[in-house]
């Protein structure tokens, strides 16, 4: 049973980081937004930011609610 649970984990986990480090990207890039939003009072951009949020928020659920 363990090897097999193993060989499950070795199979999902590049998907898994895959998933992670976009996560890590998307809130790198938001940063890079807020902090431009913030010098500039764009509020368009501010409803990019607001959106990316909400992806943010999707990316953090699907990697921990993966199966």
């Amino acid at each position: 049973m363990v090897p097999e649970a193993r060989s499950t984990y070795r199979e999902e986990l590049p998907e898994l980081e895959e998933s992670a480090l976009g996560g890590l990207d998307l809130a790198r890039m938001t940063l890079g937004r807020t902090l431009e939003v913030i010098e500039h009072t764009d509020v368009e951009l501010a409803e990019l930011v607001a959106a990316d949020d909400d992806r943010i928020d999707g990316r953090y659920l699907e990697v921990h609610q993966a199966p």
